[in-house]
């Protein structure tokens, strides 16, 4: 719905996209530009991968994605496990660089939803989440075992398979969230 009409109804001031851009997102279409570039190098830079191809961002979505197909293959979530979906589900949302720590809310309630369409999250839970994300944003780093990596929460598999119990069956059915057993089948299967 219209909210306010800057000049008249019958002859609005317009603004084209660029403007609006310029605007109202975090970047211009310049920074956005050089972090790009800068990423592509950096991921040219790395030799040792064990994850053959995929990028972080990459990674993320599809863990995302792992989460969401879960939460099918269980026919839903049940109550006492909607908060750490939701964590779970916005903090690679967040890392996979689709969505910014400024919209992070609103994602939320958009997540919260898609879990369960009657749940109305309201919560400081997330709080911490928020300020990792910020920071993420900000391209900022935390060393861990002496190696450089983004603010928000970059789990191994075995953590998420241990966190939300993720069956030998159930990991048959995912994609990046899978045992060391599961891989290796995967691999002799090829």
């Amino acid at each position: 719905r219209v909210v306010y009409v800057n000049g008249s109804m019958e002859n609005p001031l317009r603004y084209n996209f660029e403007e609006l851009c310029e605007t109202l997102l975090p970047f211009s279409r310049e920074e956005l530009e050089k972090k790009r570039k800068n990423k592509l190098e950096t991921r040219k830079g790395s030799k040792n991968s064990n994850l053959r191809g995929f990028s972080g961002n990459r990674l993320a979505w599809d863990r995302l994605e792992d989460l969401r197909k879960l939460g099918l293959l269980r026919g839903g979530i049940k109550e006492g496990e909607r908060m750490r979906h939701l964590f779970w589900h916005l903090n690679f949302l967040l890392l996979s660089g689709a969505t910014h720590s400024s919209q992070m809310w609103y994602e939320a309630v958009a997540l919260a939803r898609e879990i369960d369409p009657n749940w109305n999250v309201c919560t400081p839970e997330l709080s911490t989440l928020y300020w990792k994300a910020k920071a993420y944003n900000a391209g900022e780093k935390v060393e861990f075992d002496g190696k450089l990596h983004p603010p928000l929460y970059t789990p191994r598999n075995d953590t998420l398979i241990n966190l939300f119990g993720i069956t030998d069956n159930e990991q048959k059915q995912l994609r990046t969230i899978i045992s060391e057993t599961e891989r290796h089948k995967r691999e002799l299967a090829r």
